[in-house]
Formats: C-alpha cells, sequence, structure tokens
C-alpha cells in the first residue's frame, strides 16, 4: 500500500471511525447512565469498581495485542499479511484464554472467601463479558488497522446494537442489574466477534504461523506500553479504589454518575486513536518526523476544539444534566462535573504527545512518564480522599493527569531531538 494511497483511504474513513467511535461510545453511555438511573447507588458503585478491572484487563491486551498491531501492522509488506494476522490472532485466543482463568479463579476464591453472591456473580458475568469483548474488539482492531472502516463499523453495528437493544430489553421487564447488564455484553460481543472473524477469514492461514517472531516483535514494543499501562491505571483508577475504602460504595457511585457525562468525549478521544495511531506510524516510517508532527499539529487542533467546546459545555449547566439525566438521584454533584471536565482536557491533550512516542518506537518513555505519574498518585491518593473526599479524587485525577502530560510532552521533544541528530 503506497503512501498517497494510504493517506487518501485515511482521509476518505476519518468519518466513518468517529461515527464508529461514536457507536461504541454512546452505547457504553447509555448503559452507565441507564444503570445508574435505575439500580441503587450501592450497586452501581460495585460496578463501577468492577469496570475498573474490566477496563484494566482491557488495557493490558491493548498493550500487549493491540497497539503493537496497529502501529506494525500499517507497514507490514502484503506478502507477509497472513503470516502476521494469522499469528497475532492466535496469540489473542492465548490471552483471552490465560485472561478468562485468571479472573474466573479470582471470582470463584471471593464467592467462597467472603461469601457475598451477588457481588461474585457480578465479577463472573464480567469476567464471561470481558472475553467476548476482547475478541470483537481484536477483529474490529484488525480492520481498523488495515483501514477497512466500513467493515469495521458493520461489525460494530451488530455487537453494539444488540447490546442496547438487550438492555432495553432488561429495563423494560425491571430486570435491569449490574450482572445481567455484563450478561448482555458478553452475549452482543460473542456475536460480533464471530462475525468478526467471518470478516477476517481471508487473512488467515492455518499454515501461516509465525508465533515466535511475532510475539518477539510485539514484546520489544508492547512491555514498555503494558508497563505504562499498569502505572498510568495506578495514578488513574487508584482514586476509585481509594474512595471506596475511605468513603463508600455510594460515594463511588455518585464519582462514577458524575464522570458519565463525560464519557461521550470518548467519540472523540478514542476515534482519533483508531485512526491516529496507524497514520502516525506510516507517516513517520515513510516521511520522517516533519510529517508525524504535522498530523499531531493537526490532531491537537482540531480534537482539542472538540473536547475542548464539551467540557465547556457541561461545565455551565452540570446540575441541569445530572438533574436530566438521574432525575434527583446525585443532585448536588454538578462540581464533580466540572472537576472531571478539567482532567478530561489534560487528558485528551496527553493522548497526542502519546501519538508520536508510539510512531517513533519509543514505548519507554511512555512508561518512565506513567512510573513517575503513579508514585505521585499513589503518594497524595489518600490524604485528598481522606480529607477532601470526592472533590479530593477529582483534584488529584487533575494533578495526576497534568503531570503526565508534562512529562510526555518533554520526553517527545527529546525523541525529536534524538531523531533530527
Amino acid at each position: 500500500m503506497n503512501i498517497a494511497f494510504f493517506y487518501n483511504k485515511a482521509a476518505r474513513s476519518g468519518g466513518l471511525a468517529i461515527l464508529d467511535q461514536g457507536l461504541v461510545s454512546f452505547t457504553n453511555f447509555f448503559i452507565t447512565i441507564l444503570l445508574a438511573r435505575e439500580i441503587s447507588q450501592t450497586e452501581y458503585g460495585i460496578f463501577i469498581v468492577l469496570q475498573t478491572i474490566y477496563i484494566f484487563a482491557s488495557a493490558i491486551n491493548s498493550s500487549l495485542i493491540i497497539s503493537p498491531m496497529t502501529t506494525i501492522g500499517p507497514s507490514i509488506l502484503p506478502k507477509d499479511t497472513e503470516l502476521y494476522f494469522s499469528s497475532i490472532t492466535l496469540l489473542q485466543f492465548y490471552f483471552v484464554l490465560i485472561t478468562f482463568f485468571i479472573l474466573g479463579f479470582v471470582g470463584i476464591t471471593a464467592l467462597y472467601t467472603i461469601g457475598h453472591q451477588n457481588i461474585s456473580k457480578m465479577f463472573l458475568a464480567m469476567d464471561s463479558a470481558l472475553i467476548f469483548h476482547l475478541l470483537q474488539d481484536h477483529f474490529r482492531k484488525i480492520l481498523f488497522t488495515r483501514l477497512d472502516i466500513k467493515r469495521a463499523l458493520q461489525n460494530d453495528m451488530l455487537s453494539y446494537g444488540l447490546i442496547i437493544l438487550g438492555i432495553i430489553i432488561l429495563s423494560k421487564f425491571k430486570l435491569l442489574s449490574g450482572t445481567n447488564t455484563f450478561i448482555v455484553v458478553g452475549f452482543g460481543s460473542m456475536i460480533g466477534s464471530l462475525f468478526g472473524f467471518c470478516q477476517c477469514k481471508h487473512l488467515f492461514r492455518l499454515k501461516a504461523l509465525s508465533l515466535k517472531e511475532t510475539a518477539n516483535s510485539h514484546w520489544k514494543f508492547g512491555r514498555w506500553l503494558l508497563a505504562n499501562v499498569v502505572s498510568q491505571q495506578c495514578s488513574s483508577q487508584i482514586y476509585i479504589y481509594i474512595s471506596a475504602i475511605f468513603l463508600s460504595s455510594q460515594m463511588v457511585g455518585a464519582l462514577g454518575a458524575a464522570r458519565n457525562i463525560l464519557g461521550m468525549s470518548h467519540i472523540v478521544i478514542f476515534g482519533m486513536d483508531n485512526l491516529v495511531n496507524p497514520i502516525a506510524s506510516k507517516s513517520y516510517n515513510e516521511r520522517g518526523i516533519k510529517a508525524l508532527n504535522s498530523i499531531l499539529k493537526k490532531t491537537l487542533f482540531y480534537g482539542g476544539l472538540i473536547i475542548f467546546s464539551y467540557c465547556c459545555l457541561v461545565s455551565i449547566f452540570p446540575e441541569v444534566i445530572l438533574e436530566t439525566l438521574y432525575r434527583s438521584k446525585y443532585t448536588g454533584y454538578g462540581y464533580l462535573v466540572i472537576l472531571s471536565a478539567v482532567q478530561y482536557v489534560f487528558l485528551f491533550m496527553s493522548r497526542v504527545p502519546q501519538y508520536g512516542i508510539r510512531a517513533v518506537q519509543k514505548a519507554r518513555v511512555l512508561f518512565f512518564s506513567s512510573v513517575v505519574t503513579s508514585v505521585i498518585s499513589l503518594c497524595i491518593s489518600a490524604p485528598l480522599v481522606k480529607y477532601m473526599g470526592l472533590s479530593g479524587a477529582c483534584i488529584g485525577m487533575i494533578i495526576s493527569q497534568l503531570i503526565l502530560l508534562i512529562l510526555l510532552f518533554l520526553n517527545f521533544k527529546i525523541c525529536q531531538k534524538e531523531n533530527n541528530q
């Protein structure tokens, strides 16, 4: 695939990529809003905690499988396509099985240890939903890597359409719960993963396997992303766990409900992830650092304009939005929406240097930046939450995100200087 054709295809695919991510983000937004409205604050708080485990496992998978694939995949020669995608898909199946059994063991152990069947059932339902989500996401990301956005959108329309339909049915018959939500998500993801395999099966050949070489190339790049994800999750999700410890699951539910409002910004943030990562990698490999910087500047300007406008909008009318979405259930938590909006601005901005660092394959830099951030977060999280409550949790998230942004920006500048020498 020559560079001119690649960019033309990317430009045509941009709208579909945003539409696709819009569907995914809307589904997640719809689920969390409806759950927050209809189940108890305690159950919703437990759901939020389990959701952080779900997100953490997905982030590990992204580090070892997805992110290296979206970076390495666009540069694969046509003659090596079947070899590469067959191998990485088999490795994905291995990862899914290992994750399923580890989390399943944890869930069963929790059942016999704490004796709380509702939490254990929700945990096991989360585990089942996770493995099918990882598979469905793997196939859709293969399509994104090859800029086959149209078929990726078809897959997500089927998978997430079934999930939305299932959640509506649960709500209509008063069956909505954290456990049943995970079951519905698992079913929709299972159908999407089966459809995704059919969409990508022309890329797979049982005899075309190079597991060791593919695993080594992904590990060389992904080990630093993995370390980065672990550190980054510690610096962000630690505030959720600390809030659960020092406050209560009800308070965690309130924090989750307020942060849900910023969920629609994921359309832009994750939509760019799907598109900018492979484009940035291809651009750097074939046109150098100047072309990469041009893409990053455009991403920062246009994406930042959208994110900043959205965050300003929700910050102006936080209580009205909370009342509209949750009735009177979370009235008085508008300040959490405002603080979360500030964090999301920094969250978006920190994505831009990450695209550049991944494109030049200096993933080690991501790790060191996140380690510093996570150490600071671990030091300040408990005092902030203990003495300032939910405000302290949000302020801590803002501080952590700002520190990460500064470190990533400075380190990417260093990467640029090294590239020019």
